[in-house]
């Protein structure tokens, strides 16, 4: 993996430095002691998105590519590699507060997707009974059956959605396939009690605007989630010319959203 490299603009934001295994740990502001589930290998970035605040670099690779039957790792070899790293936190003691398919790209490409979520959940039930399960989605491929299942049958399910408007949305988050905002928000309003994940930024990519903001605040209130979750750059991010939003602004636009929704939102920073 290429992570995006320190530079003067960034002094203020974190280097990302993961070990892309199968089963991996790291700290989540939101959600503490996390084991991360990766299906998507450990030698490049695999998404259907370009986030320009995407701290795992810009996606190199192209859809076409992952199409390809023999793209992804084996399902068996997959299985193996996360019962063993059950296993191991479990002889080791480790504290893990939440279990979370992310890892480096979006996580619900992998073809057997709903397999590998049955499977999780065997092994919480198992090991970590009463942690919760979880994913983070762009939502972009919440439109078939097995995918829908194996993201309803998590826990918590949280879907990315930074803008309420297509140019927006292409700005800041560069699909790589035909999406556009409306089908975002039809795919998040299939899952129940959804968690919306908004990351804001202002530089060369602004979704900060009054425009914006209004316009994302209305995408919100017609998908119902169970909260909304808020947040800027805390990593270096792929592009150059992003700005962090300051915290006041966060919160604002919290304010904002629970005075017109009704939602629950909550700031991380």
């Amino acid at each position: 993996m290429h992570f995006p490299k320190p530079s003067p603009e960034y002094s203020d934001l974190k280097k990302l430095n993961e070990d892309w295994q199968t089963v991996y740990y790291f700290q989540s502001r939101r959600f503490g002691n996390s084991m991360g589930i990766n299906l998507l290998g450990s030698d490049k970035k695999i998404c259907s998105f370009n986030c320009s605040y995407c701290e795992l670099g810009t996606t190199e690779i192209r859809m076409n590519d992952i199409k390809k039957s023999d793209f992804f790792k084996d399902p068996q070899i997959l299985l193996n590699e996360i019962t063993q790293g059950f296993e191991d936190a479990v002889n080791i003691a480790r504290p893990v507060d939440a279990i979370l398919f992310v890892g480096n790209g979006e996580p619900t490409l992998y073809p057997d997707i709903e397999v590998m979520v049955s499977k999780v959940i065997e092994l919480r039930n198992q090991y970590y009974r009463g942690v919760p399960t979880g994913i983070l989605t762009n939502g972009s491929h919440i439109d078939s059956r097995k995918v829908i299942k194996a993201v309803s049958d998590l826990d918590l399910r949280m879907i990315k959605f930074d803008a309420g408007n297509d140019r927006t949305f292409k700005k800041i988050n560069s699909p790589l396939v035909k999406d556009n905002v409306e089908k975002i928000i039809s795919n998040a309003r299939r899952i129940k009690d959804p968690i919306l994940q908004c990351c804001f930024v202002q530089g060369l990519s602004d979704n900060t605007k009054t425009e914006d903001i209004d316009e994302w605040m209305e995408g919100v209130g017609m998908i119902k989630p169970e909260a909304v979750h808020l947040y800027t750059l805390d990593r270096i991010p792929a592009m150059p010319g992003l700005i962090k939003v300051d915290e006041d602004t966060l919160y604002t636009i919290s304010a904002k959203l629970e005075k017109r929704t009704r939602i629950r939102a909550k700031v991380f920073y």
